[in-house]
């Protein structure tokens, strides 16, 4: 099995779960991973990364000297990799080498064969160049802003890695859109289904709605605040909002202006652990994920997929990968931007009987096991860079 240098903008990182999720099933897989950061390591992450960070190799602690002694190990296709670097936009390309140089001397001395850059932005365009350097094969996975807001020489970036991966079908078309030749295969985020136990649910007497997610445009979560206000206070269920972010305090205006703040509860930044602890208090996830107006966009929330691991019924947007996660039996989708379709799905939820909520319960669990866990995600991942 081919050992894998990851190249990760910033590990690990609280909300970007998916990174440490596909390294540990990676190592399933049978592969040895070698994580390596750009950007120092948060304080503030998932307490099941912690082993990960422990192991992972940051950029800052590289020296002049790695350069130097990253020559010996310079293949000749290290024109490729100058080429390359002269032709990106995003970073100088003196600083671009010397990164990279640094960074090759630990993959070289690691005996990577292949490197895998999360985001296709600064650590795609470190990992071609180191790829070309040493003469092993790479690839990139796209997520969201790096692909939607604020791209990088993404038809350069395609155009010159061996393989591109999607995290869902939209963005596979987008990208064979901008290179129609290059290799890209779809690997969803995928999830780890024995972290995530089946609900028991019980009725609850007090209806209990919950939103998960950073507090931004991409989110939706001005929209839930207004489906909510649509609906009856009779019939109005509770909302907590569990994360933060630079809408937090619009939001709370916006609760005040609306008059629902005896309804809404915001909860702030929550570990995967406290959610799962806390699941049986909600009757489902709200999540209608829209496109930013610089373009961002959630393109296969890993939020969803862990919420219908847990059992929670979904209602979210027929948005990007959302429309591949969701079906009629697991939860309700709605178009992007109707908020009383929005509000009338979220009184119907509140409306079911135990009987039908278990029902959704239920399936969406099945669901998201048999298609979404991370081993089954890795295996078609390791699949495909072992037939590089």
């Amino acid at each position: 099995m081919k050992k894998i240098a990851y190249i990760i903008p910033h590990f690990p990182v609280l909300s970007e779960t998916f990174v440490g999720t596909e390294i540990r099933a990676m190592q399933g897989q049978g592969h040895t991973i070698i994580p390596i950061s750009l950007g120092e390591g948060n304080t503030d992450y998932q307490p099941q990364d912690e082993p990960l960070a422990a192991k992972t190799i940051y950029f800052q602690q590289l020296s002049y000297t790695d350069a130097l002694r990253a020559i010996p190990y310079f293949n000749l296709s290290l024109v490729k990799a100058i080429q390359f670097a002269i032709k990106q936009q995003g970073i100088s390309t003196q600083s671009l080498l010397f990164t990279a140089a640094k960074i090759a001397h630990i993959v070289a001395k690691s005996e990577c064969t292949h490197i895998h850059a999360h985001f296709a932005q600064a650590s795609t365009a470190t990992a071609i160049v180191i790829a070309r350097l040493l003469g092993i094969t790479v690839s990139f996975v796209g997520h969201g802003y790096d692909v939607y807001a604020t791209p990088s020489d993404l038809p350069l970036k395609l155009a010159s890695s061996d393989m591109t991966i999607a995290v869902c079908d939209a963005m596979k078309d987008d990208f064979l859109e901008l290179h129609a030749s290059t290799n890209v295969h779809c690997v969803n985020c995928g999830i780890e289904p024995d972290r995530f136990k089946m609900l028991i649910h019980q009725p609850k007497e007090q209806k209990k709605i919950v939103f998960i997610g950073r507090l931004c445009q991409t989110k939706g979560i001005e929209d839930l605040l207004s489906a909510l206000a649509l609906i009856p206070p009779e019939h109005r269920p509770k909302l907590d909002i569990v994360g933060d972010g630079e809408l937090r305090q619009s939001l709370e205006n916006l609760v005040d202006t609306l008059s629902i703040r005896e309804q809404v509860t915001f909860l702030g930044k929550k570990t995967a652990e406290w959610i799962i602890a806390n699941a049986e208090n909600y009757l489902g996830l709200v999540a209608p994920f829209k496109t930013a107006i610089n373009g961002d966009r959630d393109t296969g929330p890993v939020v969803v997929k862990e919420a219908m691991a847990i059992g929670l019924p979904v209602i979210t947007t027929n948005f990007m990968g959302c429309k591949e996660m969701v079906s009629e039996e697991t939860g309700y989708k709605v178009e992007v931007g109707d908020i009383s379709s929005l509000a009338e799905r979220i009184h119907h939820l509140c409306q079911l009987s135990f009987e039908q909520w278990q029902v959704l319960s239920k399936k969406s669990r099945e669901r998201v096991t048999q298609l979404f866990t991370s081993e089954s995600q890795a295996k078609i991942l390791s699949n495909l860079i072992e037939d590089l």
